[in-house]
């Protein structure tokens, strides 16, 4: 397939592992009906500036892909740290905030982030693998806006909101 695997690993932290296949056939969905076409067809996003925290690589770069594929800008930061010191010195259209992080977990983040600066009124919308009914009161009982479950997935819909 003339493809490529890549692997990073550090210890004690995990490892990552992409792959690259080039010249690999596929058969396109057929649309049958008006009504099931894909959300991400219908959605035009206006020029934005995305702050995408997560401490996970892959998650960020992920995302990023999927964000620059829109056309939208981003910054990343791979803690709640890194997350208030850019939030203090940039305005952000919309952050999308990880939950379970190293040093400043997101409660936190955004806690110091709406208390003062430049972002007190911007979206951030929750990325978390954690999916549990307690989690999701959690969330809800704290000023973010919206919640998106990992593995992530093309739910431009909850982001166009």
């Amino acid at each position: 397939m003339n493809g490529k695997i890549n692997l990073e690993s550090e210890v004690g932290e995990g490892s990552i592992f992409e792959i690259e296949f080039n010249r690999v056939e596929y058969e396109q969905k057929r649309e049958t009906d008006s009504k099931d076409k894909s959300i991400d067809q219908e959605v035009e996003f206006n020029s934005a500036q995305i702050l995408v925290v997560d401490d996970i690589a892959s998650n960020r770069k992920l995302l990023t892909s999927i964000l620059k594929e829109e056309n939208l800008e981003s910054v990343t930061a791979s803690n709640g740290a890194e997350a208030i010191e850019l939030a203090k010195e940039q305005k952000f259209d919309l952050i999308l905030m990880d939950l379970k992080m190293p040093e400043v977990d997101g409660y936190q983040a955004l806690t110091q982030i709406k208390e003062e600066g430049l972002n007190q009124s911007t979206p951030v919308l929750v990325l978390t693998a954690s999916v549990t009914k307690e989690e999701i009161k959690e969330v809800n009982d704290v000023e973010f806006d919206a919640f998106l479950s990992k593995p992530i997935k093309r739910e431009v819909e909850a982001v166009a909101k």
